[in-house]
């Protein structure tokens, strides 16, 4: 700490303008070990011109909003670092010079234009994450939805998103310097397997990391499935409150979530799902995942293994967009799933209201009876305790829409102009999946 403080003392004294803005950016808070004592020292490096920023492995490791005496904390808002989502790849033009040549110069500025209101524009893409939080909203989110699908966007731009989409899960959100593919995927295992070692064992006191890895490597395989508590005791050779203990250190690290029933008639099954796809890749047996450990296109992928991933990349969004729809400020919101006679509603949000928002994913090649499973979709089934408690919350819930996430539009949703059909009395809003990936 004290070689912390010399190297800020010389930086405001020979190197930081005397007025004006200032940054302290500390990468692996972690690797000081400091006690509250030192954590206390190093708030009292930042003054009202300096911002701190910090990441660490975990959120604990840098939220100090408790160890400030101050009533007005001087550092706040932890956030959770994850990989780009797809509508940052966009931005960042990382696809120009493939799936999205064809399209304007300013597309990129365009999205963006779209998912904030500090630009000029319609940021329809803000509209409809803020509306989907709100039984009276959907109307307006729906709207916005289908405004984005048919207006704002060209047959082309369409056409190189749908592309993208499909290179973001071979790719995923991470964008290396290196430029050979074997070099890329031995820095990003080595990085992971470092991160579940050394330090996200480390620091929860894991006595066996290699469960980590064996658990990482299960969601891979896996990628969704449904998963008995006991399968994985079995297959760790552990009880379930350890299982537990090493499900929830991975979701501390963002490294594997879990997807519960939503109406806990299964709630000693799960689904497994890693937040970053190209660890889905990386953690595979090459049978499975052959043609796509490479970064270049390819027209001879494994179909199979590209639903586990559009699977996995949904769930990561619906993650994101939980935190709209819940509403639940620090909790961490939940992505839930239900069966049906027909089939599984693969992601479920919902708010403390009752408001349901369903999705079924529909992509190939599991593209079958995905409107049967939304019509069939039951929302009052729903089930959730009260935080903290094991006392069951009473709440009328509602599904107004049921939501289908799919890889390919049914011809009369293009021909009708409107992504919203009704079947069977329910409003069926059709979302193509790099539209749905763009709003999350």
């Amino acid at each position: 700490m004290e070689k912390l403080e010399n190297v800020i003392d010389y930086f405001r004294s020979h190197v930081a303008p005397r007025r004006g803005r200032k940054y302290i950016i500390l990468d692996d808070i972690g690797a000081l070990r400091l006690d509250e004592n030192e954590q206390s020292a190093l708030l009292d490096l930042v003054d009202d011109d300096t911002y701190l920023l910090l990441t660490g492995i975990v959120e604990s490791q840098v939220d100090l909003r408790g160890i400030s005496a101050s009533s007005e904390p001087k550092l706040n808002y932890p956030r959770a670092m994850l990989p780009m989502k797809f509508i940052d790849t966009i931005k960042q033009g990382a696809y120009d010079d493939s799936a999205l040549i064809e399209t304007d110069s300013d597309f990129a500025l365009r999205v963006e234009s779209h998912q904030t209101r500090s630009m000029d524009g319609e940021s329809l893409i803000k509209d409809v994450r803020s509306n989907l939080s709100e039984s009276d909203d959907l109307d307006d989110a729906v709207a916005s939805l289908n405004q984005l699908y048919f207006e704002v966007f060209s047959d082309v731009e369409r056409d190189g998103l749908y592309e993208a989409a499909r290179e973001y899960l071979q790719k995923g959100g991470i964008f290396l310097r290196a430029k050979e593919t074997p070099v890329k995927n031995e820095l990003i295992r080595s990085h992971l397997l470092l991160y579940l070692y050394k330090e996200l064992a480390e620091y929860e006191s894991i006595q066996r990391p290699e469960n980590l890895h064996r658990v990482a490597s299960l969601a891979a395989s896996q990628a969704g499935n449904e998963l008995r508590y006991t399968d994985i005791s079995d297959q760790l050779e552990v009880d379930r409150r350890t299982v537990d203990s090493y499900l929830s250190v991975l979701d501390d690290g963002l490294s594997v979530s879990e997807s519960h029933d939503f109406s806990l008639q299964r709630h000693r099954r799960t689904r497994l799902y890693l937040r970053n796809p190209r660890h889905v890749v990386l953690l595979s047996q090459r049978q499975e995942h052959h043609g796509f450990e490479t970064y270049e296109k390819t027209r001879s992928l494994n179909h199979e293994f590209e639903y586990k991933l559009a699977r996995t990349v949904a769930f990561d969004h619906a993650k994101r967009l939980a935190w709209r729809v819940g509403g639940s400020g620090d909790e961490d919101p939940q992505v839930e799933y239900f069966e049906t006679e027909s089939g599984t509603v693969d992601y479920i949000l919902h708010n403390e209201d009752g408001l349901v928002v369903p999705f079924v994913l529909s992509y190939h090649p599991h593209a079958g009876n995905a409107d049967e499973i939304a019509a069939e979709f039951d929302p009052s089934v729903g089930k959730h305790p009260i935080p903290g408690g094991e006392e069951l919350r009473d709440l009328n819930y509602e599904a107004p829409y049921r939501f289908i996430i799919t890889d390919s539009l049914p011809k009369e949703v293009t021909k009708s102009g409107s992504l919203v059909v009704e079947y069977d009395g329910v409003k069926l809003c059709y979302i193509p999946y790099w539209l749905f990936l763009l709003i999350c």
